[in-house]
């Protein structure tokens, strides 16, 4: 019997994978998410994230409620995640994005870090054509590697599409494909078509492009919140009901573009508990860690009622 004081959530994953580096704490390993989702379906209640949509501006308690989404539709999410939600019979929303619905291509930031952090061919110096302009970054060992990482992260996740790409492929062009996890690309329209057809699992929109969506134009905000969920819907045969905002950010004009696409309900990355009544296009997410699921189930806990920590505590 759940109690009316259990807290009620919903988590984000990405990946659920052994990476030799986790930069973007995207990633999970098969070991952890597995006892995360033992506890989960012993413990408490995982539920379709609908039951939370549903009730979000209802004030109805879900107490003890969890609601699982995956973002940007990994291939592991199909070859690994899946069989483990379908060993303990726990639903989830999987939100993906459509640019290579029909070629492999993989996301920047996964170019970005192989490129610069794991790249023996790399010299002294990395040169871009930025904006048509060449641009020299230091490479010459690990911190410097490091700082231009942080450096063309925030430059590559503020471009409009077009502009990424450019710089994306000549990043790629570094590389070799043999330095790729083979599972670090979206999947494809045939995988998504299988993924689409359990009854575990219901897919949702995250944009076509993975677009930070509050500095794109409205009328390209459209196209990339309506435009996503046309094109998944023709590849599963039914509705999309669902959308994840990329990097979890909105604006007003954002979640107005959503409700006038017809989406039921969305979700953002505020890192928070679901409260009695929510907006149902901005409902928060808790990010999932490292971590068993005994750890998992503490945090939880832990929000709802928070222990001071000593002063002198190294946080």
């Amino acid at each position: 019997m759940l109690s009316d004081e259990r807290p009620s959530a919903v988590l984000i994953y990405h990946r659920v994978a052994s990476l030799r580096r986790n930069v973007h704490w995207i990633a999970i390993t098969p070991q952890s998410f597995r006892s995360q989702i033992e506890t989960l379906t012993r413990d408490w209640s995982v539920l379709p994230l609908a039951n939370v949509v549903q009730s979000a501006g209802s004030g109805r308690s879900l107490a003890g409620a969890i609601a699982l989404t995956f973002d940007d539709g990994y291939l592991d999410n199909l070859d690994v995640v899946l069989p483990i939600l379908e060993e303990f019979s726990a639903p989830a929303t999987f939100f993906l994005t459509t640019a290579s619905l029909d070629r492999p291509r993989r996301y920047w930031w996964d170019v970005l870090e192989v490129a610069v952090l794991d790249n023996p061919r790399l010299g002294p110096t990395l040169t871009l054509v930025v904006d048509g302009q060449p641009h020299a970054f230091p490479v010459h060992d690990d911190a410097a590697r490091r700082a231009t990482h942080d450096t063309l992260y925030p430059m590559l996740k503020a471009r409009g599409p077009a502009s990424r790409d450019a710089l994306v492929d000549q990043l790629a062009a570094l590389v070799s494909d043999d330095r790729f996890d083979p599972m670090a690309r979206p999947l494809l329209r045939e995988e998504i078509g299988r993924i689409a057809r359990h009854p575990l699992i219901e897919i949702g929109a995250h944009t076509v492009h993975h677009s930070l969506l509050p500095t794109v134009p409205p009328d390209d905000v459209m196209r990339e919140v309506v435009d996503s969920r046309s094109a998944l819907e023709h590849v599963v045969g039914k509705p999309v009901r669902y959308f994840a905002y990329p990097h979890g950010l909105t604006s007003p004009v954002v979640v107005r573009t959503v409700d006038a696409a017809g989406f039921e309900g969305a979700v953002t990355c505020e890192p928070r508990l679901l409260r009695p009544r929510e907006h149902p296009l901005c409902l928060p997410r808790l990010w999932t860690c490292e971590e068993s699921g005994a750890s998992l189930a503490s945090r939880l806990a832990a929000l709802v009622d928070p222990v001071p920590r000593p002063a002198n505590r190294v946080a």
